[in-house]
């Protein structure tokens, strides 16, 4: 008795395991949970390659869509997409494709496979669900499809805000709140000789079935492109605050400290943002990372921050005053250091960064803006750092000649940009007083 319930387990066993789905779940509280199966065979007909796939997404409030396409970027990807239809209990589908990172548009050429939507349907746990066949899928060319392949890319996405409800296929879709990319072992599923009908089917509980075995994360050389890139812009974007500091503290030569910091860490910025340029083009030539269009943005700021400052100094020594120019210098140049400095985080996300790595960011974050914010309450108040450091010194000024004192404090903001250096002698002659002069007062 014991034998034959032996072996009618592993019987059961057996079968559960012959026609268990090749399926991706992403299940994530209310915000996304999908499920995608997959099952290939070879249609003995016509010689082809046919796919069933099993679709299946549970939607919070009957909002929000949810998509899974082939291969591993949204361009040229073969995407079916669903979303709740105007009524409880109605699944509206289609099969979409984009040519970059643009929201998916239904397919009206010849050129898509022949595709049947199976079966729609809203199961007793609430999931709506979408069975199609996909008569010879890969002869799909815009994207790679291989059921022959052990780590075939899948694209999935979602959406759990948007007011889909409805039963136009051709919605157009808010951008994605959930996104990833699944490899599937696509051997595993495939039927060479199928003696009967192939169909995939989502199976409880709700996990992620015969997934390629992932490997880690790329890991960057200490000192490759990759390194290199992130460690030059990082450290430069920390040092403009520096140079900020420097032609605010009221030193004597302040400006000279400001203009060698800021054109380092420019330059350094520049070549870090062209080796992340270059780093992009390598790896396929996509900008589609909010960090990759930002640095894009960054380049040309950053030129044209440094040409603003030359043309300050230029009308300033000129004119022997500040112009519109030097406030577009100033502002721009707060621009770049906050969304470079962003754009850090950003850049170390993308390279999925350790823990640390973020927190000494966030770090360098929190020490800056505990340098600049009392550096900027003290300059509204007409007072450099020099000026708080040597206090006593302060008082005794204001004692003496406080109209003088005043004029002192303007003259640090009026020339900040007034080169140290013997040939501005007598570039500059305002009311009797020469360039150097100018400087160190």
């Amino acid at each position: 008795m014991l034998t034959l319930r032996f072996w009618t387990l592993v019987a059961i066993l057996a079968l559960l395991n012959l026609t268990e789905a090749l399926q991706f779940c992403r299940v994530e509280a209310k915000r996304t949970d999908l499920c995608f199966a997959v099952a290939s065979y070879k249609n003995h007909t016509t010689k082809a390659k046919d796919v069933s796939l099993h679709f299946s997404a549970r939607f919070e409030g009957r909002n929000g869509w949810a998509a899974f396409g082939l291969g591993s970027k949204m361009a040229g990807s073969l995407i079916f997409v669903m979303y709740p239809g105007d009524q409880d209990g109605d699944v509206t589908t289609s099969v979409r494709s984009t040519p970059g990172h643009f929201p998916p548009m239904v397919i009206k050429t010849s050129d898509v496979p022949d595709i049947h939507v199976t079966r729609t349907w809203v199961d007793p746990n609430g999931a709506h669900n979408v069975l199609y066949t996909c008569y010879d899928c890969e002869s799909w060319t815009a994207s790679d499809l291989d059921v022959d392949s052990e780590k075939q890319p899948w694209i999935w996405s979602s959406n759990f805000m948007q007011d889909t409800r409805s039963d136009d296929p051709e919605l157009m879709l808010n951008m994605h709140t959930d996104r990833g990319v699944a490899r599937l072992n696509m051997k595993s599923s495939y039927e060479k000789h199928p003696e009967e009908a192939v169909v995939a089917q989502v199976s409880e509980p709700r996990v992620t079935v015969n997934e390629a075995t992932k490997k880690k994360h790329h890991k960057h050389k200490t000192f490759g492109l990759v390194s290199i890139h992130g460690f030059l812009l990082t450290v430069s974007f920390m040092s403009l605050s520096g140079g900020i500091l420097a032609i605010r503290s009221g030193m004597v030569n302040s400006f000279k400290m400001h203009w060698v910091v800021q054109s380092t860490a420019g330059g350094a910025i520049v070549l870090g943002c062209l080796i992340g340029i270059w780093l992009s083009i390598s790896h396929g030539g996509h900008f589609s990372s909010f960090h990759q269009i930002i640095g894009l943005a960054i380049l040309p700021g950053m030129i044209a921050q440094g040409l603003l400052g030359y043309w300050h100094h230029v009308k300033y020594v000129k004119l022997g005053r500040r112009t519109a120019i030097s406030n577009y210098h100033v502002w721009v140049g707060r621009g770049v250091l906050a969304v470079g400095n962003i754009n850090v985080g950003l850049g170390l996300k993308l390279a999925h960064a350790s823990a640390t790595a973020f927190y000494l960011w966030f770090g360098s974050l929190c020490l800056q803006l505990t340098i600049l914010i009392p550096m900027w309450y003290f300059w509204a108040k007409g007072l450099t750092i020099m000026d708080v450091v040597k206090t006593g010194e302060l008082r005794r000024k204001r004692g003496a000649d406080p109209e003088g004192v005043a004029a002192e404090y303007a003259s640090v903001e009026q020339d900040p940009f007034i080169v140290d250096d013997d040939d501005l002698d007598d570039e500059l002659d305002v009311g009797g007083v020469k360039g150097r002069d100018l400087e160190m007062r």
